[in-house]
């Protein structure tokens, strides 16, 4: 087809409004890679699917209302061993799951043929359950929920209650008095500090930090915490670890699925182009076209970029005829009647 028709025809933004009303980027690229239908079986079974979703549509069945999210890159570095992906990839593909069960289900109430195109779905909420033990919807770790972390976050709030009060013994301590330039425990990367007067700093044993801009204050670290600060970030790495294996874990499970990951994001672009195209109809007042050979017949066509502004038109182009003439003034509508035969033929493939 000619890039040069195409835009002059306005089809481009027909197609723009029709990736308006996909559920999920996939269905979007599947929209934007398909190209025009020239076989009649293969147009008849998209028309008959367009129009599934056109009953389901228009009538009481609850129709799905989702919003899937992209997972192509995710997915991508799951295949890869020993991968880990960030806790919100995986609440994305969990959430991406969760919505292709909600199609499958759909689909399978709407009736042939939309019971047949999401038949063959795969189902992977299990491992979207999986993933919902673990981290959440909007991608936090679900730590209280997991042992582990439980645990480990125990021992993180008896490390932090005993730094605290081994740092108020030393700001209380009258043997220190006037050492201090505050009564506040600061922090420097994690570590619990005390606000030690820079002309005090050999008095006592420990580690300086830093100082403050002008240097009266430095930040100072008693031996003592010293030590409990070292345990106290062991704790927090052993979190972290902690977390890393259960992500990848997870990620996986997703390698390990990825054919049928791939399948599914497949179909379901297939089954959102389609339903996109109905939503689109719907929308716009659509008739299926009757299939016919050598000769063009509209009656009350409208120009679909012009909405229901648009004055309709009836053209009619017999079998056997080379020539259509159209006429009138200018300005009196030549070239819209034009642009909205061409325009709907393209529609029609």
């Amino acid at each position: 087809m000619n890039p040069h028709s195409l835009r002059l025809l306005d089809f481009d933004i027909v197609r723009g409004e029709l990736l308006d009303h996909c559920w999920s980027g996939d269905g979007k690229k599947r929209l934007l890679s398909d190209g025009f239908t020239h076989r009649e079986e293969e147009l008849e079974k998209i028309r008959s699917l367009v129009a599934g979703f056109r009953r389901l549509f228009t009538g009481d069945m609850e129709r799905p209302s989702l919003s899937m999210p992209e997972i192509g890159d995710a997915m991508a570095l799951a295949e890869k061993p020993g991968a880990a992906l960030e806790a919100p990839e995986l609440a994305a593909a969990a959430s991406y799951f969760r919505q292709a069960k909600t199609i499958k289900t759909c689909l399978s109430r709407g009736g042939s043929p939309l019971a047949e195109e999401g038949a063959d779905l795969p189902d992977l909420s299990g491992t979207a359950a999986k993933i919902g033990k673990i981290v959440g919807p909007d991608g936090e770790i679900r730590e209280n929920d997991i042992p582990s972390l439980v645990e480990i976050r125990r021992r993180v709030r008896s490390l932090r209650r005993g730094l605290d009060e081994m740092a108020r013994s030393y700001l209380e301590n009258p043997a220190y008095r006037g050492y201090w330039q505050s009564d506040t425990v600061s922090q420097k990367d994690g570590r619990v500090v005390l606000p030690l007067g820079a002309n005090f700093r050999g008095r006592l044993r420990g580690v300086v930090h830093e100082y403050s801009s002008r240097g009266a204050t430095a930040f100072f670290e008693p031996l003592d915490i010293f030590d409990g600060n070292n345990r106290l970030v062991e704790e927090e790495n052993e979190y972290r670890r902690e977390v890393h294996r259960l992500l990848r874990e997870l990620t996986a499970e997703l390698g390990e699925r990825a054919g049928e990951i791939a399948f599914l994001r497949e179909r379901v672009g297939h089954i959102d182009a389609m339903q996109a195209r109905a939503r689109y109809s719907h929308l716009h007042d659509c008739f299926t076209a009757a299939v016919s050979r050598g000769e063009l017949s509209l009656r009350g066509a409208r120009h679909p970029l012009l909405g229901k502004k648009a004055v309709p038109i009836d053209v009619e182009v017999r079998d056997g005829a080379r020539i259509l003439l159209v006429t009138g003034p200018n300005t009196g509508g030549k070239t819209v009647a034009l642009k909205t035969v061409g325009l709907l033929a393209l529609m029609n493939q």
